[in-house]
């Protein structure tokens, strides 16, 4: 049996269609501070978003938390390189520690009864 990856086991966790899996965990892992500019700015300039996009793209094959991480290392990474003042300064984006932990809830090991 292979392993399920995070977009299968965020779906099933969430109850979402893999076809909200996307915009669901954008909107999970976006800064709190950052919702209402972040709505807005999807509507009027959609492209801003898009190494948000790529990154959930890697994240949802992902099957463990190396590699999720990995991907984390790499989106902000390339967020810190590529310097807006919105993203950055700001930090109208996803976060990768909120990334992290809705990793951790779905790849934590299933605990045992006591």
């Amino acid at each position: 049996m292979r392993p399920q990856n995070f977009q299968e086991a965020f779906c099933k966790a969430r109850k979402c269609s893999p076809a909200r899996f996307e915009q669901s965990l954008f909107w999970r892992c976006v800064y709190p501070h950052a919702i209402p500019l972040a709505f807005l700015i999807r509507i009027v300039a959609p492209s801003f978003f898009r190494d948000d996009g790529v990154f959930i793209q890697h994240l949802a094959s992902d099957i463990d938390l190396a590699e999720v991480d990995a991907d984390i290392d790499r989106f902000e990474y390339g967020n810190r390189i590529r310097k807006h003042w919105l993203r950055t300064g700001l930090r109208i984006r996803m976060c990768g520690v909120k990334a992290m932990a809705v990793a951790e809830e779905l790849f934590a090991p299933a605990r045992a009864c006591s």
